[in-house]
């Protein structure tokens, strides 16, 4: 890995551009070639959508709170999402620190290894969203399609941001997995609609204003346009701490 790396980066004639697509391009194969990777894309998405869509109305009857089934089949959609991308930012910084510092070895600059490791998740990110917003348009007809999809992509990318935070702080990949599922469980359940109106301190869930958006497009209900702005400055939040810890992480020493 190490002779293919250094053939294709360190030639006098290889262009800016070449540079940038040429780890991107090694980036996405490690992806797809992962079986389990391709698996868990297709079935997580229809898992979570199928099977959330009564169980949250039911649950949402014991708790005295008033939600649909279509209401769970877009949460469903959103979890899957994000749950994708934060396992996949979280395995990919975990699994490639060494090949990172290799990259950084080999003539490439820190900041440059970390821009095509967020463009890496920015595209998994996308093809995870895609996959689960044709499932769920496939059960449901949002009120707008366009800000469906970017609702569950901010969630996505922001997840994938926290995914790579995780993996720069915590080295470890059954301390850091263990880190990202219990993070996910609290934020997808505790501050899923059957409890985010308990208190204001879930506004700082990673997909609570995704979750108010996607509710808004699903069940027609009141809409703060405010909410694009909190949700997507939450995201740069996350990407640019993700972006310093990795960074970090990947710089030599």
């Amino acid at each position: 890995m190490t002779g293919s790396i250094r053939s294709g980066m360190v030639g006098v004639n290889v262009s800016a551009r070449e540079r940038f697509l040429i780890p991107l391009g090694m980036y996405l194969r490690e992806y797809y070639r992962n079986t389990l990777n391709l698996v868990l894309l297709a079935v997580i998405p229809v898992l979570l959508i199928l099977s959330f869509g009564d169980a949250l109305s039911r649950a949402g009857e014991l708790l005295g709170v008033v939600t649909t089934p279509d209401m769970g089949k877009a949460m469903g959609a959103l979890w899957a999402a994000a749950f994708l991308s934060g396992i996949m930012g979280f395995f990919m910084m975990a699994g490639a620190r060494e090949a990172d510092r290799r990259l950084v070895r080999a003539g490439y600059g820190t900041s440059q290894v970390v821009m095509i490791r967020l463009t890496t998740v920015a595209l998994l990110g996308a093809v995870a969203t895609t996959v689960s917003y044709l499932v769920l348009i496939a059960q449901l007809s949002p009120e707008s399609y366009g800000l469906t999809f970017a609702a569950l992509y901010l969630a996505a990318i922001t997840y994938g941001a926290v995914g790579i935070l995780i993996g720069s702080l915590i080295p470890g990949e059954l301390e850091g997995s263990f880190a990202m599922l219990f993070f996910f469980i609290m934020d997808a359940f505790v501050g899923s609609p059957l409890f985010g109106s308990a208190s204001n301190a879930f506004a700082f869930l990673p997909t609570f204003y995704p979750t108010k958006i996607l509710a808004a497009m699903v069940v027609g209900g009141p809409h703060d346009a405010i909410h694009w702005l909190y949700a997507t400055l939450y995201a740069v939040t996350i990407v640019v701490l993700a972006s310093v810890a990795f960074y970090r992480a990947a710089r030599l020493r």
